[in-house]
């Protein structure tokens, strides 16, 4: 009996010992990983990161991830990156794999309250391609219609707090893709798809024709406000402030807004069901109300007809319904009608531009307005900066940012930019050897 009870102690120390050596390479293996993944960003900010944590069921957790852009004041930072690979043994051999340029069947990535600095963001992106709005949301919210990320500023984020989880699985030539994301005082979206390849997906560099050569199988997108559409009824309400009652206002509001919307459709040259301008109705007067949209195909269509063409030459191939609140499935149906849109003049490329001479009283001498379209963006180099001072500038780091602002003069090696925001203008140097491009116009 001892013997036994000898044997069974010994064989749990050996688990047990067992364990802790593979726990051990675990976690340094993620380290070795994310020190060369980090070695590979040096170049354009640093990264770092706390505690790594192994989990039996196949989980990496990542503690104060922290990316921080060269030349920038503001971080990206996660308290907690979790890594999901299916099983242990799946998640050890995540990264020789995918060195090897192989991809992993199945994989996904959570991040636990995300802060995202607005300044350090793709400011030009548009915020209904991030799926964070829902499309025609800003109709009829005069400078808002085609919302970028710069502009949530003007609605006071400051930076955005996010969860989201971006997960995939692979079964020979299809691909599940979905996306969770919910931000405070924003929205939160969940984005399902599953796309057809034109021949089996392996190794990484398929990835990179993937979109030329599949086709779209299905599509179900929601959305919810957390907040981002009362700030922009604040922001687009002063048209309506000569309104006497609360209530006339958000009529006033919703019928600005449909409007709108309904106009943009009637450009592309399609007009929404009665049913459907009704469905939509009902949404906008529910607070908080879920939306969901939903396409599929029948059949599939290609991915590269749906991005190389207008919604009209293609939505009708969709299948689209819409459901609100987990209520019934309304099939979105739309009809052709003559498009809305203004024609856009032919012009003569070099056509000169009219000008009109002033004379001023005090010495007569002359000056020159030029009346005519808006000036291009003019592409310059940083030794060139000092030439346009007070000029609008659009510029592009080499970390991939994006912002705008006016050029403010240079101070030792950096440009100083002049960004105006809600909270009042302010100026951020941005080092020359940072800039990737600069264009400019008066």
């Amino acid at each position: 009996m001892k013997k036994f009870v000898f044997i069974i102690f010994s064989l749990a120390l050996l688990a047990l010992a067992s364990g802790a050596t593979l726990y051990l390479l675990s976690t340094q293996r993620i380290h070795h990983q994310l020190d060369r993944f980090a070695d590979q960003v040096s170049s354009i900010g640093q990264l770092s990161w706390g505690q790594i944590v192994i989990t039996p069921a196949g989980r990496a957790i990542i503690s104060d991830l922290t990316f921080r852009p060269q030349h920038s004041r503001d971080s990206i930072r996660a308290d907690q990156t979790t890594i999901r690979s299916g099983s242990l043994p799946q998640l050890l051999q995540l990264a020789p794999r995918l060195s090897q340029g192989e991809i992993p069947r199945q994989m996904s990535l959570t991040i636990e309250t995300l802060r995202l600095p607005i300044l350090d963001l793709f400011t030009d992106l548009s915020l209904e391609q991030t799926g964070l709005l829902l499309p025609l949301r800003t109709q009829g919210c005069e400078g808002f219609e085609q919302m970028r990320i710069e502009q949530l500023l003007d609605l006071n984020y400051g930076q955005l707090f996010t969860d989201a989880t971006l997960s995939y699985q692979i079964t020979e030539d299809r691909i599940q893709l979905t996306l969770e994301i919910q931000s405070d005082d924003l929205s939160e979206i969940t984005l399902r798809t599953e796309l057809e390849a034109s021949q089996p997906i392996n190794q990484l560099d398929q990835l990179s024709g993937l979109l030329d050569g599949s086709h779209l199988l299905s599509f179900d997108y929601q959305f919810r406000d957390n907040g981002i559409v009362a700030r922009l009824d604040a922001a687009c309400s002063n048209q309506l402030a000569s309104q006497s009652s609360a209530n006339l206002v958000v009529s006033a509001k919703i019928e600005n807004h449909l409007g709108a919307w309904l106009r943009t459709w009637t450009n592309h040259g399609l007009q929404p069901s009665a049913l459907v301008q009704a469905g939509y109705r009902y949404f906008l007067e529910r607070d908080r109300a879920l939306i969901a949209i939903k396409a599929q195909p029948d059949p599939a269509i290609p991915i590269s007809e749906i991005l190389g063409n207008e919604i009209n030459d293609f939505i009708q191939d969709l299948n689209l319904s819409f459901a609100i609140d987990n209520g019934p499935e309304l099939e979105l149906v739309t009809r052709a009608v003559r498009s809305t849109r203004p024609a856009i003049q032919a012009t003569e490329e070099n056509e000169p531009s009219q000008q009109l001479a002033i004379k001023r009283s005090t010495d007569m001498t002359e000056s020159t307005i030029v009346v005519g379209p808006a000036p291009s963006w003019q592409a310059i180099s940083a030794a060139q900066i000092m030439d346009h001072d007070g000029a609008q500038a659009r510029i592009t780091l080499l970390d991939g940012s994006r912002m705008r602002g006016r050029i403010a003069g240079v101070e030792e090696a950096r440009l100083q930019l002049l960004i105006r925001s809600l909270q009042g203008e302010f100026v951020r140097p941005l080092e020359l050897a940072a800039i990737e491009s600069i264009e400019v116009r008066p």
